[in-house]
């Protein structure tokens, strides 16, 4: 899920009572204070992943994107999803 704000990232930990990954916490906390800088980094990495799963051959993807139509559309172009 490419997270769009450093709040709605800590809201997600709190709520959902889990822990973000250490390497995509040290993106979160680098730019914080810079909202279009976190969401592209933040995109680059949900890139990273998903290509990732490809590689391994998984069957199936599912990304949140919190109707953030222009995070979808990325990961679309990306990758060519119908």
């Amino acid at each position: 899920m490419p997270i769009t704000s450093y709040q709605q990232a800590q809201r997600i930990q709190r709520l959902g009572r889990i822990s973000i990954p250490d390497k995509l916490n040290q993106i979160l906390e680098k730019y914080q204070a810079n909202p279009a800088s976190l969401k592209q980094a933040s995109l680059d990495y949900t890139l990273r992943q998903v290509s990732d799963l490809i590689d391994h051959q998984v069957a199936g993807i599912h990304v949140f994107t919190m109707n953030d139509l222009t995070a979808a559309a990325a990961i679309k172009r990306n990758f060519n999803f119908t």
